[in-house]
């Protein structure tokens, strides 16, 4: 394929961890002007910029977000309802999203990775109320300090008793030690930069077998793997987020024998 460059040149200015993703990048969408190309060097072989958070991305992110898919076969009625914030920080100036791990005293999903969250209460006035009301109670994050990007289409929990409503929110600077945990419900708080979920290397996919089969994305590289509702979400954040860098296509398996 005529891609209007010298590849090899190309990519002789690249770290070497970046030239598949790049080499990638210029067959799948093609690419037909040397300037393009360095800025596809330039950001392949760099840290994403935090300007990731402007508001100009952010603009882009909501518009993005608005045309994903809606999660077909599921009647809203029929379920309780639920609300998580999806934070986006940084730590040491680094782009990352923040998680916790639950508490290994609590009656579900133990131990797994999430974003805080919970059930809607009465008082709550809506699904942000409920996201931000959750992170506070579990790791000390006021209000004051989250800048709601908007909501993502709800997802239905994997025992079908509930439809989670995630809260995409921007919480600033953060260091994870100096947070306050709810022990009752969190373990420990971290985060992964946006950098490290983005590299291919750390896709992994699972499939669960329930009445019928099917797939989700796995996310590993870290100390904890990042998989179920929360993988669903952080999969969609990044679609709309940095779509120029992740492009994992989660195939689906179709229906699965049990």
């Amino acid at each position: 394929m005529q891609t209007g460059v010298n590849l090899p040149n190309f990519l002789n200015m690249c770290i070497p961890t970046s030239v598949e993703m790049i080499y990638s990048h210029i067959l799948r969408k093609g690419v037909h002007n040397n300037t393009r190309c360095i800025q596809l060097c330039h950001y392949y072989s760099s840290d994403i910029h935090p300007q990731i958070f402007s508001d100009e991305r952010k603009t882009a992110f909501l518009n993005r977000l608005s045309k994903s898919p809606v999660i077909r076969g599921v009647k809203p009625s029929a379920f309780k309802n639920a609300a998580i914030l999806v934070p986006l920080c940084t730590f040491n100036g680094i782009p990352s999203v923040l998680f916790t791990l639950r508490s290994p005293n609590i009656r579900r999903h133990r131990g797994q990775v999430s974003f805080p969250g919970g059930m809607t209460d009465k008082t709550d006035k809506d699904f942000i109320h409920t996201a931000i009301r959750e992170t506070e109670e579990e790791i000390g994050i006021t209000a004051s300090k989250i800048t709601v990007w908007g909501e993502m289409k709800p997802l239905p929990t994997r025992e079908g008793d509930a439809l989670v409503v995630p809260v995409v929110a921007h919480i600033g600077e953060v260091n994870p030690s100096e947070l306050k945990i709810n022990p009752r419900e969190v373990e420990l708080i971290f985060t992964r930069t946006i950098q490290s979920l983005c590299d291919p290397k750390n896709w992994g996919i699972t499939q669960m077998r329930l009445k019928y089969g099917y797939t989700l994305p796995v996310f590993l590289g870290g100390e904890h793997r990042i998989w179920g509702l929360t993988a669903v979400c952080l999969h969609i954040l990044l679609l709309s987020l940095v779509p120029e860098v992740y492009n994992f296509n989660v195939h689906h398996q179709g229906m699965l024998k049990v």
